[in-house]
């Protein structure tokens, strides 16, 4: 897969987008964000996660 900027970009909004049509409360979309990055060893808040007090 490529690792440009665009790249990253449009794979970022399209899995928004995906997650979004999924209908997900806070908790279970906090759930996928913080295991797609910690699989790899990343600290989830690095990963970009939100926290509960970053969503409204």
């Amino acid at each position: 897969m490529p690792h440009d900027a665009a790249a990253i970009v449009a794979r970022t909004v399209l899995l928004l987008g995906l997650l979004e049509d999924e209908g997900l409360t806070d908790r279970e979309l906090n759930k996928v964000l913080v295991a797609d990055g910690t699989e790899h060893g990343a600290d989830p808040q690095q990963a970009g996660a939100p926290v509960e007090s970053d969503r409204r």
